[in-house]
């Protein structure tokens, strides 16, 4: 493999992670009024489709990749969390105790 052929590989796969993490295609409606952190968390959890997504993961995407510096990670996430359940109509945020958190969506009442 040249050279050329191996940084294109890691440009593939450096675009596809960040489309892992925070991809474009969540639909995001601005009367919910997401911060910047609420929306990466949200875009996290949707992409899941109802898996868990760890603690450490949401750390990671949540605080250091999006630059975030919080003194208490779990803290700033079970905030994120709360502010997601309130203001997100038609969702179900669920703590899975020591692992990490899930989202579901919640017919229309």
């Amino acid at each position: 493999m040249t050279k050329d052929e191996k940084i294109a590989e890691l440009e593939e796969e450096i675009r596809q992670l960040k489309e892992l993490l925070a991809p474009d295609k969540v639909f995001i409606d601005p009367k919910w009024g997401l911060t910047a952190a609420e929306i990466v968390t949200y875009k996290s959890l949707a992409i899941h489709n109802g898996m868990t997504v760890p603690y450490e993961t949401l750390i990671q995407i949540t605080c250091r990749h999006a630059g975030f510096n919080v003194d208490d990670p779990l803290n700033s996430i079970a905030v994120r969390m709360s502010a997601l359940r309130r203001k997100v109509p038609n969702i179900k945020i669920i703590s899975v105790w020591k692992v990490g958190y899930y989202m579901e969506k919640v017919e229309d009442q």
